[in-house]
């Protein structure tokens, strides 16, 4: 899908309350994620230094149990709200679908066909509905949480924040190259599915036909030819998948790499301490979670 879709959007009335819970309950998850990092990276940071009292580091135990309980149950309602998401979504555009065939003269109807009509109101419907409950609130948040972890990580090293918030920002365009030539190949594929359905429907409905003038043989060869061509579609569709997925985690983990290789050399160098180091450790891969969730 691409990163806004029109058509999409204007479908979107009744589902922002869903939307906006979604991206909420994943930045308070986020500010729990850092807070863990934080608690970890100092409690690691300080363990071996003498002024490093057993009151504190009870304190930070305790902590740290809290925030992974507060994670824990955010994860959670998460995984409902996207659940309630989905429903909503789906009863929403099921309904606009059958409101719109409805208002449709019989000619028009005619002229989608039954074929044309299952598909959307199945497996179109599925593939919308994932957009509303996780690709959409997704997209948002993968605006925010990269400025929040900026803030987090500045104070430890603001050449390895700058760097970390550039590359995350770079890859949403670079994401959307990918996801428009995925939509190109996916109306392709959808152009092909509805035929090879149309195709199927109409075997059955003549089925006795065929048998009788013994061209069921040859109606199964075509059918085969248009699964073929399916499937080679679908391949085609993976495959461009596949190198999105694989040239963005390629991005990401040299861009982690490096950061790595900066804070090291920061620590030995003792413009960094081993509570910053350990940081950015953490939080570095965290900070491109959100764009591979659009994956």
């Amino acid at each position: 899908m691409l990163l806004l879709d029109k058509t999409l959007l204007k479908m979107t009335k009744g589902l922002w309350i869903w939307i906006v819970s979604l991206v909420v309950i994943r930045v308070c998850s986020l500010v729990m994620i850092t807070n863990f990092a934080s608690s970890i990276s100092y409690f690691l940071g300080n363990m071996m230094s003498p002024s490093f009292t057993h009151d504190e580091i009870r304190s930070v135990v305790i902590q740290i149990i809290i925030v992974s309980i507060l994670i824990f149950v955010f994860q959670l309602i998460q995984g409902e709200l996207e659940y309630r998401a989905q429903a909503a979504a789906r009863s929403s555009i099921r309904q606009k679908l059958f409101t719109k065939t409805m208002s449709l003269d019989a000619g028009y109807i005619e002229k989608i066909g039954p074929n044309s009509a299952i598909t959307s109101a199945v497996d179109g419907v599925e593939q919308m509905q994932v957009y509303f409950s996780v690709y959409l609130p997704s997209l948002i948040f993968s605006v925010i949480a990269p400025i929040y972890l900026f803030t987090k990580i500045y104070p430890s090293s603001i050449l390895i924040a700058c760097i970390l918030l550039l590359v995350s920002f770079v890859l949403l365009p670079l994401h959307n190259v990918f996801r428009y030539r995925i939509e190109k190949l996916r109306k392709s594929y959808w152009k092909s599915l509805e035929d090879m359905t149309g195709y199927y429907l109409d075997s059955i409905r003549g089925l006795s036909t065929l048998k009788l003038f013994d061209q069921s043989d040859k109606h199964a060869e075509v059918l085969g030819e248009k699964a073929d061509y399916l499937n080679r579609q679908i391949n085609e569709f993976m495959k461009v998948n596949f190198t999105s997925f694989l040239v963005t985690e390629g991005i990401i983990y040299i861009t982690l790499f490096l950061c790595v290789f900066i804070a090291i050399n920061g620590f030995v160098n003792k413009t960094m301490d081993l509570s910053g180091v350990l940081m950015i450790l953490l939080l570095g891969y965290s900070y491109f979670g959100s764009i591979r969730q659009l994956m």
